[in-house]
């Protein structure tokens, strides 16, 4: 069987500068992973490293609801998808691992008795009336190729497209979310995720104190709100602090890739990226 990573990076090129370095960490950590992108930009020389360069197809809607049709597009049997803002620290199998322990689909999760999702669970249909339902960051998704996942995607794009307002399904702006429909399909179907998230991948969302990301050297150690301290294989840059965070390990892994020992290249990248941003002001 097939097994692969798969990223998403259409619209602006940002986008595809972080799928760029998101493979060169997969490449560096685990370099026998194969890897595909989906793109609207397939020319774009920071997607040259990919094994697999996948046409987007803006007929099946907008980014959120792209998600929501990723097994569609992935050339493999057993994909891990990755968004593009996130970065490897060290090899995936034990990411893997988690995964196919797991049912046919997988998310990174925990499970609660309330989702912060649904604005009123008296909205929802007595169907998708759960004991416990999935919470999850939609950095990390797990598929294998099968008709459960297939269906499970497919009830979630209709979720997403027919009923997300009618369900009290919360907006991320002003716009539909595809985290809330696979959550809610997700807890209907009984497939509750993969809940082991310290090593395997976690959000910056709850960050708490400093982080000690250090990918020269392949270790990424934090706490999270919950007072959790987390060492994942996989961060997923999203919050308030993550953007700054994601350039300066960008600039280390860059140092790192050049030649640069794993040390110095985390205690120059700070030092880096302020200089550049103090030119960049000028």
């Amino acid at each position: 069987m097939s097994r692969g990573v798969l990223t998403l990076a259409s619209g602006p090129e940002r986008f595809q500068q972080w799928a760029g370095y998101l493979q060169k960490s997969i490449s560096r950590f685990d370099p026998g992973c194969q890897l595909a992108v989906v793109t609207d930009v397939p020319d774009s020389p920071y997607l040259r490293g990919f094994d697999h360069v996948i046409d987007f197809d803006p007929a099946r809607g907008e980014p959120y609801l792209q998600k929501l049709w990723l097994p569609e597009y992935s050339p493999f049997d057993e994909t891990l998808f990755l968004d593009a803002d996130c970065l490897v620290y060290r090899g995936l199998d034990h990411v893997w691992q988690s995964a196919l322990a797991g049912p046919d689909v997988g998310v990174a999760a925990r499970l609660v008795d309330k989702p912060y999702w649904c604005s009123d669970l008296a909205l929802l249909p007595e169907e998708y009336l759960c004991s416990s339902y999935v919470e999850h960051n939609g950095g990390l998704m797990f598929w294998r190729r099968t008709g459960l996942a297939s269906d499970t995607f497919a009830e979630a794009r209709d979720v997403y497209a027919n009923h997300y307002r009618e369900f009290g399904l919360h907006l991320f702006g002003e716009r539909p979310n595809d985290e809330p429909p696979l959550a809610l399909v997700m807890s209907r179907r009984g497939l509750l995720g993969i809940q082991e998230s310290r090593h395997t991948m976690r959000s910056l969302a709850g960050l708490v104190g400093q982080p000690r990301l250090r990918i020269g050297r392949g270790t990424a150690e934090f706490t999270v709100y919950e007072g959790e301290v987390v060492r994942p294989a996989v961060v997923h840059f999203t919050g308030p602090r993550a953007r700054e965070l994601h350039a300066i390990e960008i600039i280390a892994l860059r140092l790192s890739l050049l030649g640069v020992p794993g040390p110095l290249a985390d205690g120059l990248a700070p030092t880096v990226r302020a200089v550049r941003r103090r030119l960049t002001a000028r």
